[in-house]
């Protein structure tokens, strides 16, 4: 593991303070002053201190979380969903833009979700959007023939207003972009799978831990 991930994993201080702490020689590994930082340690035998004081290994989180429209990632709101020395919104791999809403995962723990984004499958997100007028079957076979695409289906309903997208598109913004070149205006984008894990149960704005068995489901993605 990175020296700095360790450092901001088991601390306050984001990845880019813990680099300036290493720069300032602030930071012994072994008893030894370090201040490459490319510098790999490892929790379970490296020694490391902090301004003279023991850093230790933080605990991993993983948190589900239903994101609203017009949520800014900045530490206050954040502080609300996380642990509360583990406010580092920085490293959370978020994914969705401030226009867009729904499901994030946050976690610190960099090895899965680097794991996940590594074999991230065509079925790995569900969104449901909606558009500003409807859209023709054809533009839905079209989305459908599109690379990272698994299916795209039109909501029974909704006067062909809205869509449900299965696909391995992580960035919603992505997912936009996507529409945008096919002519499709979005009114709103809604992720409601992630992963595997929906928001059954998690209203708009409310965050949940994972729980062991979903935990082992991801790991094994």
């Amino acid at each position: 593991m990175r020296l700095n991930r360790y450092i901001a994993q088991s601390t306050s201080f984001t990845r880019r303070e813990a680099d300036t702490l290493i720069r300032e020689g602030r930071v012994l590994v072994n008893g030894t002053m370090v201040k490459d930082l490319g510098t790999q340690v490892d929790p379970e035998t490296d020694r490391v201190l902090l301004d003279g004081e023991p850093v230790e290994g933080g605990a991993l989180f993983y948190i589900l979380f239903n994101r609203p429209v017009g949520f800014l990632p900045d530490t206050t709101l954040l502080a609300h969903h996380l642990p509360h020395d583990r406010a580092n919104w920085e490293d959370l791999p978020l994914s969705l833009s401030e226009e867009d809403c729904g499901l994030e995962l946050m976690s610190n723990d960099s090895d899965l979700i680097q794991g996940l984004l590594r074999s991230t499958k065509a079925s790995s997100f569900l969104y449901h959007i909606f558009f500003d007028e409807p859209v023709t079957a054809d533009s839905v076979s079209l989305i459908a023939a599109q690379k990272g695409v698994q299916t795209a289906v039109l909501i029974e309903g909704s006067n062909g207003r809205q869509l449900g997208l299965s696909c391995g598109m992580q960035q919603g913004g992505e997912v936009r972009e996507l529409l945008s070149d096919l002519h499709c205006n979005i009114l709103k984008l809604d992720r409601v799978m992630i992963y595997g894990l929906t928001k059954k149960n998690l209203p708009r704005g409310k965050s949940r831990e994972l729980s062991r068995k979903e935990l082992s489901f991801l790991k094994m993605a």
